[in-house]
């Protein structure tokens, strides 16, 4: 008997070396599929770009993959285990690419880091290198999962795909989603750094984006902007991202990875952002009086740099010289803790490494307009 279901496509995104983990990861998919379809009406659809992508030209091959298979993307699992991958051009593989612009996004991304034992000799050790050097950024920017055999990768697959389904937000998020497929087709929705970046590349001289990573760092500009302000992984990360999203979305098209053409539709789409901020009245975020404070303390540093570390014997948290945990309770710990989460939650910090965070431009803006009224 046939039934209405809905359709969510799950990507699984790996390198070359873990392709029997990634064929345990279909079936356990199609397994979830034939004890819960039915009763659930949804349909889970593993996709990736070996079943999924055809062939095409005129785009970075990893572009092409983007727009053909990462796109139409509703979960994303990712798998390594002694190689990171071939690197794109805008990133250090295809995988890690198709992870963050994924991330980007805000869907939901389960990231899984096998512990197999291996032979030295079939080793490339700056692949492995390069493998453990990601695990270290993703721990401090998420919830892994590592695995020492295949049967344990299987176990716990089995039980995260069901958590992640049975999850309120997912349900809200896609519930929501599902009515307005259509619209969200028709006007796709861009990340707010994609958005600064178009409109910088579509209100430059020669309508440009430049991308170049060397061993000094990464530079992607716009105008006469460096959107990477602080070569920190995560800032990296935020902006390679939204370079891949405007990739992604045909609103830049670029042949070396280098040069970034903002394209007919990207130009059609700032227009529309212009015409959106010059009909919205900018609303002034409502903040504590202790947020406040410590965004216009931090803002009077150039770099804007808050310390904070919840490690180590006691909890620290310094602002432009001023500690503002001298003796901490658990109490005062538990209540600058959430004024951080506050700060970071609109967006007016943003983690820059395992100590410390750092204003972003909305924050120093911010900062200044607090300044000017108290």
């Amino acid at each position: 008997m046939s039934y209405t279901a809905q359709v969510y496509n799950v990507m699984i995104a790996s390198p070359s070396d873990v392709d029997e983990v990634k064929e345990i990861a279909r079936r356990l998919i199609y397994e979830w599929n034939i004890v819960h379809s039915k009763n659930r009406a949804i349909v889970l659809l593993p996709i990736d770009w070996k079943h999924t992508s055809s062939p095409n030209m005129g785009a970075r091959p990893q572009s092409l993959i983007n727009q053909q298979v990462l796109a139409n993307a509703d979960i994303l699992v990712g798998i390594f285990w002694t190689r990171l991958g071939t690197p794109t051009g805008t990133h250090s593989s295809g995988t890690v690419e198709e992870i963050e612009l994924h991330v980007s996004k805000g869907l939901p991304t389960l990231l899984y880091f096998s512990n197999e034992l291996v032979e030295p000799q079939r080793v490339n050790h700056d692949q492995y290198k390069a493998v453990q050097d990601l695990r270290n950024q993703y721990q401090n920017e998420g919830i892994l999962h590592s695995f020492a055999t295949q049967y344990e990768f299987e176990n716990s697959f089995r039980t995260h795909l069901a958590l992640t389904l049975n999850n309120s937000q997912f349900s809200q998020f896609f519930l929501m989603g599902s009515s307005e497929t259509n619209q969200q087709q028709e006007d796709p929705a861009l990340s707010v750094g994609a958005k600064e970046l178009l409109l910088a590349a579509a209100n430059s001289d020669h309508g440009e984006i430049l991308h170049s990573e060397t061993r000094d760092g990464l530079n992607i500009i716009a105008g006469s902007q460096n959107f990477v302000e602080m070569q920190s992984a995560r800032m990296k990360a935020k902006w390679k991202s939204a370079l891949s999203e405007l990739e992604t979305m045909n609103m830049v098209v670029t042949k070396n990875g280098s040069i970034y053409k903002v394209t007919d539709l990207g130009f059609e789409v700032c227009d529309q952002l212009a015409s959106e901020l010059t009909n919205i009245t900018k609303e002034i975020p409502e903040l504590t009086d202790d947020a406040a404070e410590l965004l216009i303390r931090a803002a009077s540093n150039d770099k804007g740099e808050i310390l904070y570390r919840t490690t180590g014997r006691k909890p620290i948290l310094v602002v432009n010289g001023h500690n503002y945990m001298p003796n901490p309770t658990g109490k005062i710990a538990a209540h600058w803790q959430a004024v951080v989460d506050e700060l970071e939650s609109q967006g007016l910090i943003r983690y820059d490494s395992s100590k410390s965070f750092a204003l972003t431009k909305s924050g120093f803006d911010l900062a200044a307009e607090l300044d000017q009224t108290t």
